[in-house]
C-alpha cells in the first residue's frame, strides 16, 4: 500500500452522486412547495377583485387555450365582466360579477359565438362562491377539465371566426373633449 494514499471507501464515487441527487431533489421539492404556497396566497388576495378572472385566464390556462386578460363584454354601470376562452373543450364564457345581471351579456355573446361556430360546445361558468359558481382558485382547473370535443384545426378556425365577429372593448367610442394625457400645464406669468 502506498504511504501517501488514503484507502477509498468501497462506494465512494456512487455515494457522492447519490448525495448530489438528493440535494437537487430537495431543492426541487422546496421550489414546488414555494410555488404552490405563493399561488394559493395569490388566489386569496385577488379573490373578489374586479379583473381577477382575466388575470387567471391569461396566466394559468397554458398554451392549449386562447384567452385574453381583457373582457369581451362589460356592463359599465355595475362592473360585471364577461371573459372568453377558446380551446379543445370548445368556447368557454366566464362571467365575473352578479349572475342575474350577467344573463343579458352572456346571452348576447353566446348567440354571437353559436352563429359563427355552430357545432362547437359553448360552456358558461360563473366565478364566485355561491351554488353552481366556480371559485377563482379552481377556475383554471375546471376549464382544463372540460372534455376535448374540438380538434386543433377546428379550434384555429373557431378562434379566427369569433375574433372577427366579436367587437370587444376596443370598439368602444372615444370620448370627445380634451385628452387629459396631452394637457400642458399653464405657464406662470
Amino acid at each position: 500500500m502506498d504511504a501517501g494514499r488514503v484507502p477509498d471507501d468501497e462506494h465512494g464515487p456512487q455515494r457522492v452522486r447519490r448525495d448530489h441527487v438528493s440535494v437537487v431533489a430537495g431543492i426541487l421539492a422546496a421550489m414546488i412547495t414555494m410555488t404552490r404556497l405563493s399561488t394559493t396566497a395569490m388566489y386569496k388576495k385577488i379573490d373578489g377583485m374586479p379583473g381577477a378572472t382575466g388575470h387567471v385566464l391569461s396566466s394559468s390556462l397554458g398554451r392549449n387555450w386562447q384567452a385574453s386578460e381583457t373582457p369581451v363584454a362589460v356592463n359599465p354601470r355595475t362592473q360585471e365582466a364577461l371573459y372568453r376562452a377558446i380551446g379543445r373543450g370548445g368556447v368557454v364564457l366566464i362571467g365575473e360579477g352578479n349572475r342575474s345581471r350577467l344573463t343579458r351579456l352572456v346571452g348576447e355573446e353566446r348567440g354571437r359565438v353559436q352563429r359563427v361556430a355552430s357545432g362547437v360546445p359553448v360552456t358558461v361558468l360563473y366565478v364566485g362562491h355561491g351554488d353552481d359558481e366556480v371559485p377563482i382558485a379552481k377556475l383554471a382547473s375546471s376549464i382544463k377539465a372540460l372534455p376535448k370535443k374540438v380538434d386543433r384545426a377546428t379550434m384555429a378556425a373557431v378562434i379566427k371566426r369569433v375574433s372577427s365577429v366579436s367587437q370587444g372593448l376596443s370598439s368602444l367610442p372615444i370620448p370627445k373633449g380634451v385628452d387629459p394625457t396631452k394637457m400642458r400645464s399653464p405657464r406662470p406669468r
